[in-house]
């Protein structure tokens, strides 16, 4: 692996990273400032495009719920200087009561952008399992 490469895979795996924590304490506009402003997020056949439709997305799904996302497998590759194709499988985590239950598992199917010095989701597709 290259040093570009290298740099490439750590801004990614440090991109999901930021999305599942974020996600995860609710912190919904920071969440939204992961996209680029003209997104495409897509989970199954229900689509919305925009960071602030994006946003409130998941505002709306996962409101004050308790969960946990688990990314791994990431895998990255260049389509160009400033853009890159990127997959990752994940679990989907949510607790009832004491228990924690897997909620979701699948994968995540992304094209990613570099805009202002931060690699961005131009498209997120969540692809259930």
């Amino acid at each position: 692996m290259d040093a570009d490469a290298y740099r490439l895979s750590g801004a990614a795996a440090s991109l999901f990273a930021r999305y599942a924590r974020r996600a995860d304490d609710h912190d919904y506009d920071a969440w939204g400032e992961l996209f680029s402003p003209d997104a495409v997020f897509a989970f199954g056949s229900d689509e919305c495009r925009g960071r602030e439709a994006i946003r409130a997305w998941l505002a709306d799904r996962l409101g004050g719920a308790v969960c946990f996302h688990s990314i791994v497998n990431i895998d990255v590759v260049p389509d160009g200087p400033m853009r890159a194709r990127a997959d990752a499988d994940f679990v989907f985590h949510r607790r009832e009561g004491a228990a924690w239950e897997i909620s979701l598992v699948g994968r995540y199917e992304d094209v990613l952008v570099l805009e202002e010095g931060e690699w961005r989701f131009l498209e997120h597709r969540i692809v259930p399992r």
